[in-house]
């Protein structure tokens, strides 16, 4: 019974020397998920009404209305404006059409960061779509951007059927290709 017990006690002194390493190996995954941030947010003037309400109004037009946004990108961008129509349509009586070139805009990016490329347009020039801001900036910031409204300065209302008019502007905020 000595030799059994000395026996196994020499196996399990032998296998005990051969034990495990003294360091191990873990792998750990990273990852860095970068997702395109593109944000436009009307801050003002998200209800654009002219009311012409004398005769110099109708001489002169109306001046004085502006549309405020912000776009926060992580990206340069583009801004797209467009139209439900090149003209506005008459609420009273949809017989009536306005001419789209009445109704003006001119947008500017305020930081002074990107390139507005409209010095002055219309409603009847963006009725399809027509990118107002190309190239909106350094990536990873806010930028505060105006859109300047007139109607009937460049080409008069007078003589245009009395009615409300009008139409749907979309702005559209997308990646600078």
């Amino acid at each position: 019974m000595k030799k059994i017990a000395l026996l196994l006690c020499g196996i399990f002194i032998y296998l005990a020397s051969f034990g495990q390493a003294v360091s191990e190996r873990a792998v750990i995954p990273v990852s860095v998920n970068l997702i395109s941030i593109l944000r436009l947010t009307i801050v003002s003037g998200g209800n654009i009404e002219f009311t012409f309400t004398s005769i110099d109004d109708y001489n002169s037009g109306i001046t004085g209305l502006s549309t405020v946004f912000e776009v926060a990108s992580s990206q340069d961008f583009d801004v797209n404006a467009s139209a439900d129509a090149a003209t506005l349509a008459g609420t009273d009586d949809p017989t009536n059409t306005l001419a789209g070139n009445t109704v003006e805009l001119d947008v500017t990016v305020d930081d002074g960061d990107g390139v507005a490329i409209v010095g002055g347009t219309d409603i009847a020039t963006i009725g399809a779509g027509a990118t107002v801001i190309v190239n909106g900036g350094t990536a990873g910031t806010t930028h505060s951007c105006t859109i300047d409204w007139e109607c009937g300065v460049t080409n008069p209302v007078t003589g245009v059927e009395p009615d409300r008019y009008a139409t749907n502007v979309y702005l559209t905020v997308g990646p600078d290709l």
